[in-house]
């Protein structure tokens, strides 16, 4: 078992520990290509070197040596992504640290950060009475963060050690193949989140890796998978995903260059020898060239702003729990970390949002963790998710039926079942926040399964497709609704939706909006973010409310 403490802690580097994974990742990425070599040598030796014992070695000795590499490039590639996985706890355990030792500072204590010694406050004119933060919940912050360092300290040792060379210096032959197949991990969604998180404990750690590194973009989705497991899958779901896009991007703009310079030319019938018009025929290649560049360049755009995010220097640290570029696109990313926070929010979108809409999502989550991290103050950390985890309707009158919001409101129900089962510690507070449609997905979401929620909150609802706050299966006084007065989504809505909860009738909270509009309901410094702030940060009484929910 680790024995690290507070002051080691303390006395890492962030900035050093984040290179620890780039060296082995490099290694990796090298062993990968020199596995792909022997393969090919693999599989021309027997046209050219066919019979023979001499032929028949050689053949086994590049097995041999492939297998070698597989298992290699399997070894580092899992040392990699335990050092990564250590970097990012590291250095947010540290930051929370950091951030219990500077409140502890503030009420009086005093904290020798080299030693650990903490020396009680003085009691005296300057610091009269009780510490605003007592001596058992200081010991008991610290106690848990060390736990928690250990505890990936000692798990980070063993995924090393698992990946190591044995005495004689051979690398043992784990791939994986026999160990977590696709179709197991396949088998695990839909499934209980808490069923699908005892699973995952059961794994052994070089089984946890391989599965992130095999299967990423099924084990990024699969709700139960603790939350820095699921950021590295979708890590690397990121990069492939980038690299594919970017590729296909590549590729459209040199054909259409081509095309064009064909056209110049007159020489297109050189690119279309069959075609009866050619000027038609590449007309046609050219309108769709252009729609999947009108497609891929947003889309790629939206990925880099995910990838800023979540590896820039924001505070606090982002994780990416879910990302999917088919179709409409999906993302899912947390400002915070669910699994460790004590106030954690969902925040669900409306009408018209895709992936390429992750930026101002992440805005907005970023402005409601802000908000309500001051109202959190004392009793934890807060995390809030911009959850684009549904394909949300488009704005051709869909959104007046529910079918979407059933969907969706299914799937917010296992996320949210999710963060529940993997959450760390004493349960944590949670908040569903749900924009326009969005908020008729919560509302399905209550109806379809259990969504596990301590508050509800609206901003903009067109209704939840229940009749009263009553209908949610939560107490009405644990339901907030805002709109802002020129809303007109909240006037026509519930002509499709049922009662909107902003209206008296509905019988839920109703905070006072002092924003414009569909969409400003996050505007920064506004009464309406500060109200939806003190609801997430467990504060709903320091909330302005111009109405009280009818219990």
């Amino acid at each position: 078992m680790s024995e690290l403490t507070i002051p080691q802690l303390l006395a890492l580097n962030p900035d050093e520990l984040h290179l620890l994974p780039t060296g082995w990742s490099a290694i990796a990425g090298a062993l990968t290509s020199a596995s792909g070599d022997a393969d090919r040598a693999n599989r021309r030796l027997p046209q050219a070197w066919t019979r023979g014992p001499a032929a028949a070695a050689a053949s086994g000795a590049l097995h041999a040596l492939g297998d070698d590499l597989e298992a290699a490039e399997n070894a580092t590639r899992q040392i990699g992504l335990a050092l990564d996985a250590y970097a990012h706890g590291m250095t947010t355990l540290r930051r929370r640290a950091l951030q219990v030792i500077g409140d502890a500072e503030d009420a009086g204590y005093g904290i020798d950060r080299a030693t650990g010694t903490i020396t009680p406050p003085e009691n005296g004119p300057g610091n009269m009475g009780r510490p605003s933060m007592s001596a058992r919940t200081l010991l008991q912050h610290l106690a848990d963060i060390t736990t928690q360092a250990r505890s990936l300290d000692a798990n980070t040792a063993a995924r090393i050690t698992a990946n190591t060379p044995g005495p004689d210096g051979a690398i043992p032959q784990r791939t994986g193949r026999g160990l977590v197949d696709r179709s197991t991990v396949e088998a695990q969604r839909g499934r209980d989140p808490k069923a699908v998180h005892a699973w995952w404990e059961g794994l052994s750690p070089e089984e946890r890796g391989y599965a992130i590194t095999a299967y990423p973009e099924l084990i990024g989705w699969l709700d139960g998978v603790p939350v820095r497991d699921r950021d590295q899958a979708n890590r690397i779901a990121l990069e492939d995903q980038r690299t594919t896009l970017a590729a296909q991007l590549e590729a459209a703009k040199a054909r259409m260059a081509l095309i064009h310079a064909a056209k110049r030319d007159g020489t297109l019938d050189t690119l279309y020898p069959t075609a009866y018009d050619t000027t038609w025929t590449s007309g046609r290649e050219l309108s769709d060239l252009q729609g999947q560049i009108y497609k891929l360049e947003p889309t790629l755009a939206a990925l880099d702003k995910i990838d800023r995010r979540i590896n820039g220097d924001g505070e606090p640290p982002a994780f990416l729990l879910g990302l999917d570029t088919a179709h409409d696109g999906r993302a899912i990313v947390a400002i915070g970390d669910p699994d460790t926070a004590a106030h954690t929010a969902t925040l669900v979108p409306g009408v018209g949002t895709t992936l390429t809409s992750i930026g101002g999502q992440m805005d907005r989550a970023t402005q409601l963790q802000g908000a309500a991290a001051k109202f959190a103050e004392g009793t934890g950390s807060v995390a809030v998710v911009a959850w684009i985890g549904y394909d949300a309707p488009e704005w051709d009158g869909s959104a007046a039926g529910s079918d979407r919001a059933k969907q969706g409101g299914a799937a917010l129900d296992q996320f949210v079942g999710g963060l529940r089962a993997t959450h760390e510690g004493p349960p944590t507070h949670f908040t569903a926040v749900g924009h326009s449609y969005g908020s008729t997905v919560i509302g399905q979401a209550t109806q379809v399964g259990h969504l596990a929620v301590d508050d509800i909150v609206t901003a903009g609802s067109p209704g939840m497709d229940v009749n009263s706050a009553r209908d949610l299966h939560i107490d009405p006084r644990h339901v907030y609704a805002g709109a802002a007065s020129d809303d007109l989504v909240t006037v026509a809505g519930p002509l499709a939706h049922n009662t909107a909860p902003s209206d008296e009738m509905f019988g839920a909270n109703r905070y006072h909006v002092d924003t414009s509009g569909h969409s400003g309901y996050w505007a920064p410094d506004s009464q309406s973010l500060r109200n939806q702030g003190a609801i997430i940060g467990g504060q709903p009484g320091k909330a302005n409310l111009v109405g009280e929910a009818t219990p």
